[in-house]
């Protein structure tokens, strides 16, 4: 699981899904673009995510609700809850290819042995529930589809800060920032010096970037580089112009690597023609 998709997984266990579901996603600005996620509810996952989605509800109200999916859990043949991909998540990944597998309580539920005037009231909080399971659901989606634009967002680097040059008489001195695509499925946030997944994106979220930088030194006159110094994965603040004091170091350190070149051509002794 890459970090975007590990991130993802955290905010919905946050939100009071079950880790571990489904997550598919597509964040390119493109049509049916967004964030989906598939996978089985159980009571235990209903039971919670009641308690998320009413979060105003008291402590009786949460018991009840409770008791209801506990019983349903236990007596009922239609005791899961599925979100599965419709036809449309066969080419989309977004709120809208999530469908909430979920049968009205009429349909669904016997509860026996429960009293006449209980049931009625019963159905009337499982179907209220899982109409607002299914909204709350696709707002999840909407909320990790905003994230994860926000996250990749932040690799954004300007064109101009991209690649600068300072000029001197005889030498060029480019400086160029890459960002990392931290998102790629190959990195950790532990790549980074981060333990904690959430950590490391609400960093990047609070305006981190993760860049490579590198100084050359060239020639003018003879068109070959000098010099080069350059440092991988550097962590700064977006507003941070040096890159954390980086930009002089590794200026300064391809400087030094373009005299001792310059000092190695000087020194070299012409091959002597043939008589």
């Amino acid at each position: 699981m890459n970090i975007l998709h590990t991130y993802f997984d955290n905010k919905l266990v946050e939100a009071g899904f079950p880790s571990e579901l489904t997550i598919e996603s597509s964040l390119s600005y493109s049509k049916g673009d967004g964030v989906a996620f598939y996978g089985r509810l159980y009571s235990d996952d209903w039971i919670n995510l009641y308690k998320h989605i009413y979060s105003e509800k008291t402590e009786k109200a949460y018991r009840r609700f409770a008791f209801i999916a506990e019983y349903i859990g236990a007596n009922e043949y239609f005791n899961v809850l599925d979100i599965t991909r419709n036809h449309f998540g066969y080419r989309y990944s977004h709120y809208n290819t999530m469908t909430l597998d979920a049968r009205p309580a009429d349909e669904a539920f016997y509860f026996r042995d429960i009293r006449n005037k209980d049931k009625a009231i019963f159905r009337e909080i499982w179907d209220n529930f899982i109409a607002d399971l299914d909204e709350y659901i696709k707002g999840t989606s909407k909320m990790l589809e905003c994230l994860g634009y926000r996250l990749l967002e932040s690799m954004y680097i300007e064109p101009e800060e991209k690649r600068r040059t300072i000029n001197t008489k005889q030498y060029c001195i480019e400086f160029t920032v890459e960002p990392v695509p931290f998102h790629y499925g190959y990195f950790s946030s532990e790549d980074f010096g981060y333990e904690d997944t959430n950590k490391f994106c609400e960093a990047i979220l609070s305006g981190m970037k993760i860049v490579d930088l590198s100084a050359t030194v060239y020639h003018k006159e003879l068109n070959i580089q000098m010099g080069e110094s350059s440092l991988g994965w550097c962590t700064y603040l977006s507003k941070d112009t040096t890159y954390g004091g980086n930009r002089r170091y590794l200026i300064l350190d391809a400087i030094r690597e373009a005299r001792t070149f310059a000092q190695k051509l000087t020194n070299l002794t012409p091959l002597r023609q043939p008589q």
